[in-house]
């Protein structure tokens, strides 16, 4: 139940702790991670440190000494911001793999969907542009909004960091929510109106959530706590019978309308396939009538008759059946 919600950023970590499924969803970013930060790193002092000394010495005309130490310390700082983009950009692409594998752990209705969707079934959720426009909403505009319009309240001391921390905290689990609510179906406007309503959750759970990702070198790891927090957040609400943008019995009803259609389909589909089988008129067609001549008996060749008789089967000479007696051979007098 949703009811310590500013605990979740605790719960976050200690499921994730105790669930070593969801560790493959870490560890595989992780090495992505350090393995393009070392090839970067490596390109840079290769390629980028002796081309900036050496700009450095001919073009600006430095002492060689001061060249290769300034191309030094330069190359250290691009490597560093490389490192920075590279661990900012790599990990969001796997938090929703997180955040749904923690889903399907929990079960519930979200689960049941999730896997539906995973074997190819329909589950009658957003489409991908509609998707997109509302993950772009909430993730771009609204946060950075939210950021810049709050920084002023940071005059007021604790309170007013307390008040950002939860307002960009809320934003935060917004974003990390995104494929709950594209699993119902809930648009923008739903979703605004579904953080409204339970404001104080979000606020409350927000806080430290949004604190521990500010965190300097600790931020990439609370990342992925944090967005286990979130579904167990999601799992909550299902549990207490509150889904986005519909109730319980309305998913229920959903559900049963969508597997109704689904069974109608198939028989639909089972009933016409004899028809198509059969062809246009229903029935198979006769074989040629000479087909039907030939005959049943397996003592007999139907190519070859016996000596004296009429050839019987398709191959029949034309004229009246009749066939001729041979010439007697001939003999020497």
């Amino acid at each position: 139940m949703v009811l310590f919600s500013s605990t979740y950023a605790i719960q976050g970590m200690l499921y994730l702790i105790a669930h070593p499924t969801l560790w493959a969803a870490i560890i595989c970013p992780f090495i992505m991670v350090v393995l393009i930060s070392l090839a970067a790193t490596l390109g840079i002092f290769l390629v980028a440190y002796p081309a900036q000394a050496l700009a450095l010495i001919k073009l600006a005309h430095w002492p060689s000494w001061a060249g290769w130490l300034l191309g030094f310390f330069l190359a250290l700082i691009e490597s560093a911001l490389a490192s920075l983009i590279i661990f900012a950009a790599v990990p969001p692409a796997y938090l929703d793999v997180l955040f749904r594998k923690t889903l399907v752990l929990r079960g519930g209705p979200a689960a049941a969907r999730i896997k539906r969707e995973d074997a190819g079934g329909d589950i009658g959720g957003l489409g991908c542009c509609s998707a997109c426009c509302a993950c772009i909403k909430v993730s771009i505009w609204f946060r950075i909004s939210i950021a810049i319009v709050t920084m002023p309240i940071h005059a007021v001391p604790v309170l007013g960091t307390a008040a950002w921390l939860g307002l960009n905290g809320m934003a935060m689990l917004w974003e990390y929510q995104q494929t709950w609510f594209n699993l119902y179906g809930t648009g923008y406007a739903k979703q605004r109106t579904w953080m409204s309503q339970n404001s104080s959750s979000y606020w409350s759970a927000g806080i430290l959530m949004q604190f521990l990702e500010m965190l300097p070198g600790l931020n990439w790891v609370f990342c992925w706590s944090n967005a286990v927090a979130a579904a167990l957040m999601c799992a909550d609400f299902e549990d207490d019978g509150q889904l986005p943008g519909q109730t319980l019995a309305e998913y229920d009803a959903s559900v049963a309308a969508s597997s109704s259609a689904h069974l109608e389909a198939g028989n639909a589909t089972t009933a016409s396939a004899p028809a198509v089988l059969a062809g246009s008129t229903g029935s198979m067609p006769a074989p040629p009538a000479h087909f039907q001549a030939m005959p049943s008996s397996s003592s007999a060749s139907p190519l070859i008759s016996a000596p004296g008789s009429a050839p019987t089967g398709p191959f029949v000479l034309p004229g009246d059946g009749h066939v001729p007696t041979p010439p007697p051979a001939y003999t020497k007098s």
